[in-house]
């Protein structure tokens, strides 16, 4: 018999969004995690863990009330992490394609 031990670690903006985009459609309680993440969102550390917080509150329709962008998207990862969050923030989930 195999005995995994669980731990609690600190959750990060990144892959906290991350997570969330991964589970749009799976029915989970996640209500402990979207919250989690509207915390993280409030006050960003960087303009990549908000614009994944971004996409994946958007995934489960939540609207975040986002503080003034104060980062420069200087890389192109971000930039276009930006343009998607943008596309999701008009209601269309920018992983699906749609012919």
């Amino acid at each position: 018999m195999v005995v995994q031990a669980r731990r609690d670690t600190p959750s990060y903006p990144e892959t906290t969004g991350i997570a969330l985009l991964a589970l749009q459609g799976i029915n989970l309680d996640i209500e402990p995690s979207l919250h989690c993440a509207e915390r993280h969102a409030r006050n960003p550390k960087s303009s990549e863990g908000l614009h994944w917080l971004q996409l994946g509150l958007h995934a489960h329709r939540r609207n975040p009330l986002l503080p003034p962008t104060r980062y420069r998207d200087s890389t192109v990862t971000q930039v276009a992490l930006r343009m998607i969050a943008q596309v999701g923030e008009e209601g269309r989930n920018p992983f699906v394609y749609h012919a």
